[in-house]
């Protein structure tokens, strides 16, 4: 009888310590958010030719002809936008852009 009680013990506290080590080892799972660098972006439509964009007075982006630009990378939030053709600037805007936004503009 002493036997079994011995061996009762250890099996229970080795089933006991299989538990415990496939609860820290097995299954789990993470939960959260994933983040990301906040990114907005701006278009040209219906651009011509070497006009030119900016963006907060940044450095000139040069558009092609047509609906094909890539979009320009921004913050959020507010800017001032402005496109020149042949020296006068038949865009000057300012505009707001939300987070993963892309706002598109019409150039006339």
């Amino acid at each position: 009888m002493n036997a079994l009680r011995i061996l009762s013990r250890k099996g229970l506290a080795g089933l006991c310590l299989a538990l415990v080590a496939a609860g820290l080892v097995g299954c789990h799972s993470m939960t959260g958010a994933v983040s990301h660098e906040p990114t907005a972006y701006i278009s040209f439509l219906g651009a011509s030719d070497g006009d030119m964009a900016s963006i907060d007075d940044g450095a000139p982006v040069r558009l092609h002809s047509g609906d094909g630009n890539d979009p320009i990378a921004a913050r959020p939030g507010r800017h001032a936008v402005r496109v020149i053709r042949a020296g006068v600037a038949v865009v000057d805007r300012e505009i707001l852009v939300s987070d993963l936004q892309t706002l598109e503009i019409r150039v006339q």
